[in-house]
């Protein structure tokens, strides 16, 4: 028995439906050719517009539970037709330990048009159609794009990015994970993308310009690879781009220590409020209770100050040792290149030691004021 069909319901979300026909076709559509149609820009619940009864994976071999891997026999180099070929993707969802592989088709003429958040919807619903394949149904608040964090060569791709910027062709091997199962009853609402601290303009080529975006939890080194990859570039041998990520490192650096040191004035704030309420206190009946409301809130304060003391170490412990990891990769570079570039390397470095010794002026600072907040 042919798998049930799956239709796009009013609400954009796909749904369980009869396989259509000339007697039922998808609402929206005179014919019932079998292609699926999505749009590359608008919101997400436009992005999938119809289904129209194709089977779209190739799963062989598939024995047992769908808890288990499913073994999958695909050629990544194969092509869908001559005007554009196949992507491997593999996809994962960790909380039911279901994992298995299956190719989408990208049209050469969409390289510059398809989006990511495209491409993640044609995974949605190839996903959808491989589970009623399997016998194992979603809910009907079912898979969406923004519940699937799409990788390749683990470095996240970015909802917005074009096939183009991604480097995609037909012997990429992508990365599907599920951020929340939605095999036992639906997705998470909470699912997010990751919080972007800074975007950065760097200079790539002396003509034109390219945005660098640093994200929350990002590795400097992946950020860059990716973003040099993306351009053309060789993130081993492009100073200028190592120092862009220096500095927006620095950027971020003294952002936190903005942060911190508002929370450390309200904290002093609070102990003097203490100490008012225990000059003012006059009734001597109320002595021993207010004095044990102003010591819990004192021990309260304090450790308030030492979970912020802490929280400042990591944090600049972890800028520490970005910085030497990217004074090291400087260093490197000026070995590798200093002959072709020994006067632009030179400023570089400089301003790097510069900057290097800013932050060491300002966690010095930062440490001294801590201290003090914490001994009084």
């Amino acid at each position: 028995m042919d798998p049930p069909a799956m239709v796009m319901g009013t609400d954009g979300v796909i749904v369980a439906g009869p396989p259509p026909s000339e007697a039922n076709p998808v609402p929206g559509s005179e014919k019932t050719e079998k292609r699926v149609e999505v749009s590359n820009d608008g919101d997400e619940g436009d992005i999938i517009k119809q289904y129209l009864g194709e089977e779209v994976m190739e799963v062989r071999n598939y024995v047992g539970s769908p808890r288990k891997v499913i073994a999958v026999n695909v050629d990544p180099n194969s092509s869908m037709d001559e005007d554009g070929f196949s992507v491997l993707v593999h996809f994962s969802d960790p909380k039911s330990k279901t994992n298995f592989s299956f190719r989408v088709d990208v049209k050469k003429d969409e390289l510059d048009t398809l989006k990511v958040l495209g491409l993640k919807s044609r995974i949605c619903y190839k996903v959808m159609s491989e589970t009623e394949m399997m016998g194992r149904k979603f809910s009907q608040d079912i898979l969406r794009p923004k519940h699937i964090s799409l990788s390749i060569n683990d470095a996240p791709l970015r909802d917005n990015w074009s096939c183009r910027d991604c480097g995609i062709h037909s012997s990429s091997n992508l990365v599907a994970i599920l951020s929340h199962s939605a095999i036992s009853g639906g997705i998470s609402s909470t699912f997010a993308d990751k919080e972007t601290l800074f975007t950065l303009h760097v200079d790539i080529d002396g003509f034109r310009t390219e945005e660098l975006h640093i994200n929350s939890g990002d590795v400097p080194e992946q950020v860059v690879a990716l973003f040099a990859r993306e351009n053309g570039l060789d993130a081993g041998f492009v100073p200028p781009l190592v120092g862009e990520v220096y500095k927006g490192l620095a950027k971020a650096f003294a952002s936190e220590v903005r942060h911190l040191h508002a929370e450390m004035a309200n904290l002093m704030e609070e102990n003097v409020s203490l100490k008012q309420a225990m000059n003012s206190t006059d009734l001597e009946a109320s002595r021993n209770h207010e004095i044990h409301a102003i010591e819990s809130s004192r021990d309260y304060v304090i450790r308030s100050q030492e979970a912020l003391l802490s929280e400042a170490t990591n944090q600049i412990q972890r800028l520490e040792e970005d910085k030497q990891r990217l004074s090291r990769e400087l260093f490197e570079l000026r070995v590798s290149k200093a002959e072709a570039q020994n006067q632009d390397f030179g400023k570089l470095l400089r301003a790097a030691n510069i900057d290097r010794e800013r932050l060491v002026i300002e966690n010095n600072r930062l440490r001294d004021m801590v201290y003090s907040t914490y001994r009084k």
